[in-house]
């Protein structure tokens, strides 16, 4: 802000406001209330322009304080100011060459002869008159939000005293004060220096007294070319003690505190099943790759509950996971599965049983297959919403689409601490575990390069696994042998010397934690997908030059502007990158997700995948002299889909295409489960519940039976259930 500061004006200083006599090259030569004439310096001023030109600087020692108080308090506090200053110089601006017409009146101010007492029981019934003339103020009394306007002589003489201690501030309403009397006023520019200095203490250099501290504040911020910064002295005194005792005394402490940075809100909810555990790590098995037939690495990611060890979810992904299938992660976390393991055969993790309702009975994972009955039989891999997620410092963990997802969900994000990296010691432990499943495989190549063979992946007599057959054996490894083995870790209360194995520790806990909530629904996936929004019009919608559409959409081609979101006409489509032929639509009255195809899917025959349709778009964009009609850029990019898919290319190339293979195979299989569930819930549902009574699509585990629930099973929740809106904070993802 620019404003011409001149002889005449005024300045609001911690005492009132003082008269500027003459700017000059050193600063402004300023009187205050009394006569004293002082010099402060221009960089202690800050432009400010009050009611009509009365105040036209602030001294820094207040800002930000003054800037942050509402605009009543502020008024409020000038006002009290005034009364001060007329009682003890005759003046309310408080200096005689900024008098009001009249001043000064009688008795106030000196020379008159009248006790201090006197003068403040005159300004008591003037000011007490001037309120009852304020027409607002006392329709406030009428209506018994005010008992009275008066002020009283105490009331006044109080803030005579608090003006002479505390200046100022001591006008400023004390709950207008602790509202913003917080760090959080503090220069931004003088906070941020602050962390660094503080953080330099870890342990490895010398500490020093506050004093020192304050010194490298400053001379940083004077490195920085930012000298301009101020704080007022008291909020600067109680910033740098209070944050100077949480750094401690010795070095000892510095280094304690720096391992102990974490990024939680809340304690570990240890005995509770939903305080689970993740962590990403490279196989130990090379498997084979289905298109090139060369062999290749992949990492497999794991949640597990930590009170429990029960592995709730396992994926197996080429090289490097993402951000988003973290997500999809999370989402096998919280379906339950089912495995049937039968002679000769044992299939992969499903959904389980058949959808029958909401109500279960039971708890929420039927009890597992008793020891004696051997491993034939229906496994139950249990299903849980975390409330706390323990997670290293890996960038997909802590990237904002995976917080966005958590937060979603109401889970806490928990990181392990600094220079400790056994801080997730349950995860590194079940990946211990799983050597026993890999050093059964082929393409075993051990845990280090220490422990490999020269052999590894080219025995003619011992194909590899592909990464599909690797997930689904180590899934059946969880089920049948390490979910039913008793777990030395696990132990519960008076019974020390017999170990439960995974899930009868699930079902242990269950009894003392009760009712467990857990989205169920065959289209909860949808809720783990980007959104994109985007323009329906005639001709379905556009994404990245390509072309949408479906039935589905025919009512809402002219949908008006707030139809879905205040500021256009975009309405929300579920986007899936390892799948960009196609997008999901939820129905805004049905609540249902519909499929909207693109226009040429029918004529692709190779995986198309975000990296591959992007690669696609930028060789298209490279040679086009000119702009075609949308058939023929449609043709052109189905066939440089088709060579990107078929012709040999350099090596990376050839790595990001078999990722891409893999994640488009996934991805199909995923979305085919969610059909197959569909299907199966249509089945058995015979008619649609039509109240649309709330819209909350947690279910409630286990027990609270009502009349009009169905029958105990376990099984899909009922797909008339409303699904909830998806909220605007999923434009992050895009």
């Amino acid at each position: 802000m620019s404003t011409r500061i001149q002889a005449g004006d005024s300045i609001l200083t911690e005492h009132g406001p003082v008269e500027v006599i003459a700017p000059q090259s050193a600063g402004l030569l300023v009187r205050a209330a009394g006569g004293q004439e002082t010099l402060i310096s221009h960089a202690e001023v800050i432009p400010r322009r009050f009611e009509g030109g009365k105040i036209t600087g602030v001294m820094a020692s207040l800002h930000p304080l003054w800037d942050q108080l509402d605009e009543n308090v502020r008024q409020d506090a000038l006002f009290k100011l005034e009364c001060v200053n007329e009682v003890n110089t005759g003046y309310r601006r408080g200096v005689a060459s900024l008098a009001l017409e009249g001043e000064p009146f009688y008795p106030f101010g000196p020379g008159w002869g009248v006790s201090p007492r006197a003068k403040y029981q005159a300004m008591a019934r003037l000011v007490s008159l001037e309120k009852r003339a304020d027409r607002v103020l006392m329709r406030r009394v009428y209506d018994g939000e005010v008992q009275r306007p008066e002020i009283g002589l105490r009331t006044l003489q109080s803030w005579g005293e608090s003006f002479a201690e505390h200046g100022l501030r001591g006008l400023i309403d004390g709950r207008a004060l602790r509202k913003v009397q917080d760090f959080g006023v503090i220069d931004v520019r003088y906070r941020q220096a602050a962390d660094e200095v503080f953080g330099q203490f870890d342990g490895e250099i010398s500490a020093v007294n506050q004093q020192e501290i304050q010194r490298r504040i400053y001379a940083l911020l004077r490195q920085r070319g930012q000298s301009d910064v101020q704080v007022p002295d008291r909020l600067e005194s109680d910033f740098l003690r209070h944050y100077y005792r949480r750094l401690g005394k010795g070095t000892r402490a510095h280094r304690s505190r720096s391992l102990r940075k974490i990024a939680t809100t809340s304690s570990a909810a240890l005995h509770h099943p939903g305080y689970c555990a993740s962590d990403v790590t490279r196989a130990d098995n090379l498997v084979t790759d289905e298109y090139t037939g060369k062999p290749i690495s992949v990492e497999i990611c794991t949640i597990i509950s930590v009170p429990t060890r029960v592995v709730v979810a396992l994926r197996v992904f080429p090289r490097s996971v993402t951000s988003f299938e973290l997500g999809l992660v999370l989402y096998d976390a919280m379906r339950p599965f089912s495995m049937v393991a039968a002679d000769g055969a044992i299939d992969d993790w499903r959904w389980c049983g058949v959808p029958t309702g909401l109500e279960m009975s039971a708890p929420q994972c039927p009890r597992h297959v008793k020891e004696d009955e051997g491993p034939l039989g229906v496994h139950y891999i249990p299903a849980v919403t975390p409330v706390e997620m323990h997670t290293d410092h890996g960038s997909t963990y802590i990237s904002d689409q995976f917080r966005t997802l958590l937060q979603q969900f109401g889970i806490t994000l928990s990181l392990t601490r600094g220079g400790r990296p056994t801080d997730n010691p349950h995860i590194e432990r079940f990946h211990e575990t799983l050597q026993r499943a890999y050093q059964q495989l082929p393409g075993y190549k051990g845990r280090n390069v220490s422990e490999r063979g020269s052999i590894v992946g080219v025995q003619a007599d011992e194909p590899l696994l592909t990464a599909r057959q690797l997930e689904a054996y180590l899934r059946a490894f969880v089920a049948v042998d390490y979910h039913r083995r008793p777990h030395t870790g696990l132990i519960w209360p008076g019974t020390e010397e017999q170990a439960l194995t995974p899930l009868e520790m699930f079902d242990a806990m269950l009894a003392s934690t009760g009712r467990l909530h857990y989205p169920q629904h065959p289209d909860l996936i949808y809720q783990f997908l980007p959104i994109r929004w985007l323009t329906i019009r005639h001709a379905g919608v556009e994404y990245k030059n390509m072309a949408y559409d479906a039935e589905v959409l025919d009512e809402f081609r002219d949908c008006r502007a707030g139809a879905f979101r205040d500021k256009d006409a975009a309405a929300p489509f579920h986007y899936d990158p390892r799948d960009t032929t196609r997008l999901w639509f939820r129905h805004p009255e049905t609540d249902r997700i519909h499929e909207i195809p693109w226009r040429g899917r029918h004529l692709l025959h190779a995986p198309m995948v975000e990296i591959v349709r992007d690669q696609a778009l930028a060789q298209i964009r490279r040679r086009a002299g000119r702009r075609h009609s949308a058939k023929v850029s449609m043709l052109e990019l189905i066939d440089e889909i088709g060579q990107l898919a078929t012709a040999p290319r350099d090596e990376t190339w050839a790595h990001k295409l078999s990722a891409a293979r893999m994640r488009w195979d996934q991805g199909q299989r995923d979305h085919d489960e969610v059909a197959h569930a569909r299907a199966l819930q249509q089945a058995h549902v015979p008619k649609p519940r039509t109240s649309r009574a709330g819209r909350d699509h947690l279910l409630s585990l286990p027990g609270g039976r009502t009349e009009d629930t169905p029958p105990a099973g376990f099984g899909l929740a009922d797909l008339s259930e409303p699904w909830p809106d998806y909220p605007e904070e999923h434009d992050e993802f895009a």
